[in-house]
C-alpha cells in the first residue's frame, strides 16, 4: 500500500505511550501530526512541550472540532471508546480510523508474529521473544506488552521477527495489517464494557486473521470449539495446540502442524514428523492454561525455524512474569501470591486450579469489566477457605456467591492482606487474583501488584 503520509493531517487520539509514539512515528515520516488529549496534567504538559518541539501540534483538557477539522485519517490510542469525540467526529465526517498496530504495520520490514486472546498474551510474547533470542534471531518483542509497535518499527529493517502482542481494542480498528503468524491463545468473557456483546468482543480478535493468505499461519486453540472452527474462514495454513492429540487434519484442509501432550511430554507435529519437546514436568510455567501458552510458542518457533533444543531449553527455564502468579514471600509458613494481571474470572480459574485442595485466601475484586462471576463459585467454594473482597465490584462479587462462598469486604489492598493473613495458617496460600481492571483504585495492574509486594514485604518486616 502507498505510505507516502508527507504533508498530510493526521490526527492522532490519545496522548499514551502509544499515541505519542505514533505522532512521532509520522511526523518523522513528513506528516503534519495533531495529537488530541482529553486529560491535562503536569506530566502530559511536560511530554507536550517535547512533542511540540519536534512540529507536533498538541491539544490538552479536551477534544475540540476545529483542532480535528480536515485531517486525512484518525490513529486511535488503545481502549479509546466507541462514543468518544474523536470517534465519533470521524464517522461523522468519514474519517478513516486506524489503531496505532495498523499505522505500524504500514512502515513494518519484518514478518509479524501477532498474539492474541482473553488470556496468556503478554506470556506468550515473552516466550516467543526468549525463543528466537536464544535461537540467535533477531526479533522486536513490543505491541499490549509494554512498548509501543511504532516507537520499534524503525528497529525491524535490520530484525528478523516482530513479536507483537495485541488487543482486542487494537485490532477492531486495522484494515491491512497482516501478520505471517497469528495465535488465537483463548476466549472467554471481557471487556463487555467496552464491546456491549461477547459477539463484538470475539469478532474483534478475529480480525487477527482477517488479512492473512495462504502463504501465512493461524496457531488456534482446539480445545475451544469457536476458535477451532476459525480454521475454515481463514486463508492462513492452520495449527493446533491442545491437551490430547487428535485427528487434526480432519478439521482442515489447510492444516500445517500441532502441539498437544500425551505421556507427560509436549509434542509436536510439523513437516510430517513428530517430535517430543519437552516433559511436562520440568516447565517452570505450572498449568494446564500454561502448557498450552509453551505449545503456542512452539508452533510459533518451529514456523520460526527453530531447533528443538533451544525451543525445550527455553521454555525450562521461563519463569512466571512478574505479576502472573509470581511467588512474593512466606510469612509464618503462609505464602503470598501476586497474581495482580489476572483481570479476568478464566485468569483467576486458571490460577486457582494450580493450587491443590482447599488451600486459598483469595483476594479480589476492582473495577468490573461486564463479568458474571456466577460460573466460578462451585471452583471458588472448592478452592478457598476465605474469599476478601475490595473495589467497586465487591458486593457484586459478594450477591454473585451469597450462600455458597465465605466472603469479606475490605476497605483497601492493605486491609484485605491483614484479613486474609488473620485468618491463615501455615500451609495456606493468600492469593491476589482480582478478576478486574485495576483502575478504581490503581492506575494499572502493574501498579496493584506493585502495591501488593510492597504490603506483603512490610508485614514481613513489622507484622500486623
Amino acid at each position: 500500500m502507498d505510505v507516502n503520509i508527507k504533508g498530510k493531517k493526521i490526527i492522532v487520539a490519545g496522548m499514551g505511550c502509544s499515541g505519542q509514539a505514533a505522532a512521532l512515528l509520522a511526523r518523522h515520516n513528513g506528516a503534519d501530526v495533531y495529537i488530541s488529549e482529553k486529560d491535562d496534567n503536569v506530566w502530559l504538559r511536560r511530554r507536550s512541550q517535547l512533542l511540540r518541539k519536534k512540529g507536533i501540534h498538541v491539544e490538552l483538557g479536551r477534544h475540540s472540532a476545529g483542532f480535528l477539522k480536515g485531517a486525512r485519517f484518525l490513529i486511535t490510542s488503545p481502549g479509546l471508546k466507541k462514543e468518544s469525540f474523536p470517534i465519533r467526529w470521524a464517522r461523522k465526517n468519514k474519517v478513516l480510523i486506524v489503531s496505532e498496530i495498523e499505522f505500524a504495520s504500514w512502515f513494518c520490514r519484518a514478518p509479524i508474529i501477532a498474539i492474541t486472546g482473553t488470556n496468556g498474551k503478554s506470556t506468550v510474547t515473552r516466550l516467543i521473544g526468549q525463543i528466537l533470542k536464544n535461537a540467535g534471531k533477531r526479533a522486536i518483542v513490543c505491541g499490549n506488552i509494554g512498548k509501543a509497535f511504532s516507537g520499534e518499527v524503525g528497529k525491524t529493517k535490520s530484525s528478523k521477527f516482530v513479536v507483537l502482542e495485541v488487543s482486542s481494542f487494537a485490532l477492531e480498528y486495522i484494515k491491512h495489517f497482516r501478520p505471517k503468524v497469528s495465535i488465537i491463545l483463548n476466549f472467554s468473557r471481557n471487556h463487555i464494557d467496552h464491546h456491549k456483546t461477547m459477539y463484538a468482543y470475539f469478532h474483534a480478535k478475529c480480525r487477527v486473521l482477517s488479512n492473512q493468505q495462504s502463504s501465512d499461519y493461524a496457531i488456534l486453540n482446539f480445545d475451544d470449539p469457536a476458535l477451532r472452527n476459525l480454521c475454515k474462514k481463514t486463508k492462513a495454513r492452520s495449527l493446533f495446540t491442545s491437551g490430547n492429540r487428535h485427528e487434526f487434519k480432519r478439521y482442515s484442509r489447510r492444516f500445517s502442524g500441532a502441539c498437544w501432550i500425551e505421556n507427560g511430554k509436549i509434542k509436536c507435529l510439523w513437516k510430517g514428523r513428530v517430535n517430543d519437546i519437552l516433559p511436562i514436568s520440568r516447565a517452570k510455567l505450572k498449568g494446564a492454561h500454561n502448557l498450552k501458552n509453551i505449545m503456542a510458542a512452539v508452533l510459533a518457533a518451529k514456523i520460526a525455524g527453530v531447533r528443538n533444543k533451544t525451543i525445550a531449553e527455553t521454555a525450562i527455564n521461563f519463569k512466571a512474569l512478574e505479576h502472573r502468579c509470581e511467588h512474593v514471600a512466606e510469612i509464618g509458613g503462609v505464602r503470598f501470591i501476586n497474581d495482580s494481571k489476572s483481570t479476568t474470572t478464566d485468569a483467576t480459574v486458571n490460577a486457582l486450579k494450580i493450587f491443590e485442595g482447599k488451600s486459598v485466601i483469595l483476594i479480589c475484586g476492582g473495577l468490573d469489566k461486564g463479568s458474571d462471576f456466577r460460573p466460578i463459585c462451585e471452583l471458588v467454594r472448592a478452592k478457598t477457605n476465605l474469599v476478601v473482597l475490595i473495589g467497586k465490584a465487591s458486593r457484586k462479587i459478594k450477591a454473585a456467591w451469597a450462600g455458597k462462598v465465605n466472603t469479606v469486604i475490605a476497605a483497601d489492598l492493605e486491609g484485605a492482606i491483614k484479613i486474609a493473613y488473620r485468618y491463615s495458617r501455615p500451609g495456606m496460600h493468600i492469593l491476589l487474583s482480582p478478576m478486574c481492571a485495576s483502575f478504581d483504585m490503581f492506575k494499572n495492574f502493574e501498579e496493584r501488584g506493585k502495591v501488593f509486594k510492597q504490603l506483603v514485604y512490610r508485614l514481613q518486616v513489622d507484622g500486623l
